[in-house]
Order: structure tokens, then sequence, then C-alpha cells
């Protein structure tokens, strides 16, 4: 038992290290290209580091897969990097943001570890039951911002989004990584899953999100599933992709539209305005 923990400890430390060499570099990059983001960073960097050390080690405790975390941990430091080029007075609130990520990520551990002895079947039920409950209920609250991803209570407001993220990213953990199911079975389950999220995350206007859950459903089913199933999924997300993209460039060209059409118009401006941090004006080019 003590081997076996020290096993995990040896390869926690051995990720700890190369993220750490990563964010060393990046902040090395932002020092010769723009001062005052590499300082920000500088700032941020112990308590995104304390996050990250914290996952590793109890993903490697758990013998879990620490693909997921590492993928992930990238694009929030590349993300972190690119907000504080853009505007490094934020540093604060991206302190406070990770200092919230490394608190969830306690209870998130706990919460799990707990789940780890119920039914796979059960949690993926409970997911997607859950999520579409609490779709209803964002599709239903006022917009903010043109998406509707926070539900007050009174004078409290807190973005609901993020524990549904967490609860789906359950659900399709417990679909994929099921030992009772066969492999068709567990595609089917987790697609079907990722359907119905995908359908509420469009219909809340919330793509962000929708884009962070793909890539981490991505993930686990390269890490669960044969690559038959994945390379099928491939093609159907992609095709899927490739209407909804043509659909929103067809209601960009629209003067009034309504309806089902209004919300692709919301979600085709949205893409825009991504897109223009790539230096690409207008999505509709790839729908042609």
């Amino acid at each position: 038992m003590t081997r076996r923990l020290l096993r995990s400890m040896r390869k926690a430390a051995v990720h700890i290290l190369f993220f750490s060499a990563y964010c060393s570099v990046l902040i090395f990059y932002l020092a010769a290209t723009d001062t005052a983001a590499a300082a920000a960073f500088r700032a941020v960097m112990p308590t995104l580091l304390a996050c990250y050390a914290f996952g590793c080690v109890w993903a490697c405790a758990a013998h879990a897969e620490v693909i997921a975390l590492d993928i992930a941990s990238i694009l929030t430091t590349l993300g972190a990097a690119l907000q504080l080029s853009l505007q490094p007075q934020n540093f604060d609130e991206l302190i406070l943001f990770y200092r919230l990520a490394l608190l969830c990520g306690v209870l998130g551990a706990a919460l799990f570890q707990a789940a780890a002895k119920v039914s796979p079947a059960l949690v993926w039920l409970t997911a997607c039951a859950g999520s579409a409950a609490g779709f209803v209920l964002l599709r239903l609250a006022p917009a903010s911002n043109g998406t509707h991803a926070w539900l007050s209570l009174g004078s409290f407001r807190f973005q609901l989004t993020e524990p549904l993220k967490l609860l789906l990213l359950a659900g399709f953990a417990a679909a994929l990584a099921n030992p009772d199911w066969s492999d068709s079975v567990r595609t089917k389950s987790a697609l079907l899953l990722l359907a119905e999220a995908a359908a509420g995350f469009v219909l809340i206007n919330e793509l962000g999100t929708l884009c962070v859950l793909l890539l981490v459903y991505l993930i686990l089913s390269v890490v669960y599933l044969p690559f038959k199933h994945v390379l099928g999924q491939l093609v159907f997300l992609g095709g899927g992709a490739a209407a909804g993209v043509r659909f929103c460039s067809y209601c960009l060209t629209l003067l009034n539209p309504k309806g089902i059409f209004h919300l692709g118009f919301l979600i085709g401006a949205k893409l825009n305005t991504r897109l223009r941090y790539v230096n690409i004006a207008d999505v509709r080019p790839f729908a042609s």
C-alpha cells in the first residue's frame, strides 16, 4: 500500500514539475512581449499552481488518468495569459477565481469519492435528469448580456452553469467508464447526454462552457473507448458543428429574425466576437 502510494506521489511530482516549467516558459515569453502582463501572471501563478497540484495529487492517488487535468490546466493557463495581456489589472479577480476553484476542487474530490460508491448507471441518470431541469430553469430566467447562465434567488445571484458542468462531467465519466456496459452502450449513453448538454447550452447561449465540455468529453472518450467509437463520434460531432455554423450564418443574414432564428442570430454574433480574438472577422465564410 505504501509503495503504491509513493509511486502515485512520484507520478504527481513529475506532472507538477512539468506544469511549473510550462508556466515559467509562459512567463518568460510574456516578459519579452508584455511586461505588465508578465507581472500580473507572476502574481496569479502560485494560486494556479496550487489548484493544479491539488488536482494532480488527488488524481494520482485515486489512480485516475491525469491527461484531462493536464490539457484543461494548459488551456486555462493560456486563457489566463490572454486575459492578462488584454487587461493586466484583472489579476486580483483571477486570483480570487483560482482560489474558489481550489475550494471547489477540494469539495469536488470529496463528492466524487462518495459518488465512486454509487452505481454508475444511477450517476448517469441523475446527470440526465438534473441537467435537463437546470437547463429549463436557466432558459426561463432573465437573460444577462445575451446569455441565460445566471439564476437569481432574491438578491442572491449565482452561475448555475458551473455546477451543471460538473454534473455533466460526472455523467460522462459514469457512462464512458462503466464496466458493466458494452462499448456500444457506453458510447450511445454518453452521446445521448452530450446531445442533451449541447441542446441546453445552445438554448441558453453559453457557447464557451459547451466548448470546454466538448473538449473534456473527447479526452474521456479517447481514454475509455475503442478507436472506432472515438472516430465515429468525431464524425458525428463534426457534422453537427458544421450544420450549426451553417444555420447561424443564415440567421446572421436575416434583418429581423424571430424565434429559433433569433437564437441562431445571437449565437452567430457571439461566434463572431470569439473569432475576432484570432483575427477572423466573420463566421459566414466557414459555412460556404
